[in-house]
């Protein structure tokens, strides 16, 4: 049976991320005011004015990410996003853009060749997921998910929707589900009666759930891991997947047992 997140939920958004307010991470941004979206790739794809692959480049900057990883970033509806090389996204794109079907083992020497400019352009830039912290670390940013690409940035001075302008690459694993969009009224008190905790329990659970959304993941920051106790049928399960991961980062995996091998862990990672 499905299960519609109530709207008293959702009301919680602006109250959980208005906790998020104070950061002390750092973001390397790219400036390149050139990056067009993928839409403007394929509607330039009949007219290549140079050798193909090379001709790539001017749509996208390639840059390598914190963390090894070869990316291009694009920007739509006027926001960076990052898509992975070798990617199933990025490999459409270049599928469109070729204008006929490339052989796996052309796309392969392609993805090569892009993976070997970005690790020669010496570009290192922070590629976030869901949650970055801004340009100045005077609060955080959160990727929305949704077509439009929408932000919504969060200071002490409050809220702001980012709907072009933003310069903060983030990474959209093929599991996630847009986020709700802020109320304009909050009130934590409205999740008390769709959870089975008592006043000490719950004060911890939105402590935990304001500290979570607060910190992008980054290696400076020390996340608390959360672990829910109860006996059979105490609705934990429900607790998890209907509010927990809908408010922090709602995400069509839905809840998983975690893996039992490392051979298992890397499986998983590599779908993202």
């Amino acid at each position: 049976m499905s299960y519609e997140v109530p709207p008293e939920v959702i009301q919680l958004q602006k109250s959980i991320i208005t906790e998020s307010t104070s950061l002390d991470s750092h973001i390397t941004l790219i400036q390149n005011t050139d990056l067009v979206s993928e839409e403007r790739v394929n509607q330039q794809a009949s007219t290549p004015t140079t050798q193909f692959p090379a001709n790539l480049e001017k749509f996208f900057k390639l840059i390598v990410s914190q963390n090894g990883v070869a990316f291009a970033i694009f920007s739509i509806h006027g926001n960076y996003y990052a898509l992975k090389i070798r990617g199933k996204r990025l490999n459409a794109i270049i599928q469109d853009y070729s204008g006929k079907r490339i052989k796996k083992l052309d796309l392969a020497d392609i993805n090569d060749y892009l993976t070997a400019k970005a690790e020669a352009s010496g570009l290192i830039v922070n590629v976030y997921s869901r949650v970055a912290p801004t340009e100045d670390g005077a609060g955080i940013e959160i990727d929305v998910a949704d077509a439009a690409n929408t932000r919504i940035k969060v200071t002490a001075n409050g809220i702001e929707i980012i709907i072009d302008g933003s310069t903060i690459p983030f990474f959209k694993n093929p599991f996630a589900k847009p986020m709700v969009m802020p109320a304009e009224k909050g009130d934590l008190k409205l999740l008390k009666k769709y959870v089975n905790l008592n006043s000490p329990n719950f004060l911890l659970l939105t402590a935990w759930l304001s500290y979570t959304l607060a910190h992008p993941k980054v290696s400076s920051s020390k996340f608390v891991i959360l672990v829910l106790l109860g006996d059979a049928g105490a609705g934990k399960t429900f607790l998890c997947e209907q509010i927990i991961i809908n408010l922090l980062d709602p995400s069509v995996a839905g809840v998983q047992i975690f893996p039992k091998t490392a051979k298992d862990l890397a499986i998983l990672r590599n779908k993202i």
